[in-house]
């Protein structure tokens, strides 16, 4: 088994232990906020396999045979991440208040023992993705933290609400929660969106990729170099002046 098919089995296996843990508590506390962190479970585990099946065609032989592949599926993938993300955090934002009742420190323990693997499960998508050099997969490690650190919230506002019984301290950990949700989707998103408008990511590749085809002997300057970021390539498009006393067939090698 490759390096990157081990990670992502480390992924699930410790993305079903988180599920079973808040089922284990939900069925032992019968706590709401269990359920319903036990459903978004279940939804990461869905766009995981989503994320999985669009590297998938991007890397099948039917792609290759296309210009410019099927890479920009995976900016697609990202920004529904992005979205996802968004929706998922105005829902626990507005659902927060509905678990109000059911409070207990069993519930909190549960859920702050569901992080652990959790954030192993976002470590290790994140980590087959820089190897894939994957942005849908980093995107839904990211996306994995965030539940991690709504988790954090969810876990934060249970404890604190269980031992003083002030109310405060649940909806500060909440919107804390919220905040880190939507900075991450926007960090998410933004990428996406310069992608699939073909907009300019990193300026300084662009720099850097003029600067080493100027370097090249025989060249006189870079007169033009358009970058297209699709999924895990960029395609780079570039018009150089050469030195006179070079001859066309001289010219074509470099």
């Amino acid at each position: 088994m490759s390096s990157v098919q081990a990670l992502i089995s480390y992924a699930f296996i410790s993305v079903t232990l988180a599920l079973a843990i808040r089922l284990a508590g939900f069925w032992i506390t019968s706590n709401m906020a269990l359920a319903m962190e036990s459903v978004h479970v279940v939804i990461d585990v869905v766009i995981t396999l989503f994320v999985l099946v669009a590297i998938w065609i991007t890397k099948a032989s039917f792609a290759k045979r296309l210009s410019y592949g099927l890479f920009k599926l995976e900016d697609l993938v990202s920004l529904f991440i992005a979205l996802f993300i968004v929706y998922f955090a105005l829902d626990f934002l507005l659902s927060s208040g509905l678990v109000l009742a059911s409070m207990s420190f069993e519930a909190a323990a549960f859920e702050l023992a569901s992080l652990v693997p959790l954030f192993i499960a976002g470590y290790a998508k994140g980590l087959a993705g820089s190897m894939l050099k994957s942005p849908s997969l980093k995107a839904d490690g990211k996306h994995t933290y965030t539940d991690v650190y709504e988790g954090m919230g969810v876990g934060a506002g249970l404890l604190l609400f269980a031992f003083s019984h002030i109310t405060a301290f649940y909806y500060i950990a909440i919107l804390i929660a919220f905040m880190t949700l939507i900075f991450t989707a926007y960090s998410i998103g933004k990428d996406s969106i310069l992608s699939l408008l073909d907009l300019p990511k990193d300026e300084s590749v662009r720099r850097e990729i003029i600067t080493i085809a100027g370097s090249v002997e025989g060249v006189k300057q870079v007169k033009e170099a358009r970058i297209r970021w699709a999924g895990p390539v960029i395609f780079v498009e570039i018009v150089v002046e050469m030195e006179p006393y070079l001859t066309i067939d001289e010219s074509h090698p470099l």
